[in-house]
């Protein structure tokens, strides 16, 4: 739960490799709490997931699968034909959990750059490409307006 507290050395010898889970952003918790619920065939087809998305923010995704969890029992699956499921349900066991505040965050995000040097050649290298592909783009609309002007 709280990595940088513990011995850094010992942790990067067991794993090669270590993702930081954040939390995600309004679309992405809304495309999860979906592909998540929709496992279930007793769910609506149009439960309403951008309030629990927006209510979500600061929650990452394995605490939403937590939460599914705990409502989604398998009594609570087979009553799903009879009794729909409510997003206040699902909202009462989110909201029973703390979500990452924005100094665990940080300090997340300062242990993983810290400990394992590839994280920042990572993050360059993804910015690198975000702006060459920025820059493909534009090239890409300069040649489609010459095209129509010669049109």
């Amino acid at each position: 739960e709280n990595p940088w507290m513990g011995q850094a050395n010992s942790l990067v010898k067991t794993y090669n490799k270590i993702i930081p889970m954040l939390p995600p952003d309004q679309s992405t918790s809304a495309a999860y709490w979906h592909s998540q619920l929709m496992k279930y065939h007793g769910v609506d087809r149009d439960f309403l997931y951008s309030p629990l998305a927006w209510c979500a923010q600061g929650y990452p995704l394995p605490t939403i699968s937590q939460v599914l969890q705990e409502v989604l029992t398998a009594e609570r699956v087979i009553a799903l034909r009879n009794r729909p499921l409510d997003p206040q349900e699902l909202l009462d066991v989110l909201l029973k959990i703390p979500p990452l505040s924005e100094e665990q965050t940080k300090k997340l995000l300062e242990w993983y750059e810290s400990t394992y040097p590839l994280a920042k050649t990572r993050a360059e290298k993804t910015k690198a490409d975000a702006e060459f592909r920025e820059r493909l783009a534009a090239i890409e609309a300069k040649k489609n307006e010459q095209k129509k002007k010669k049109k």
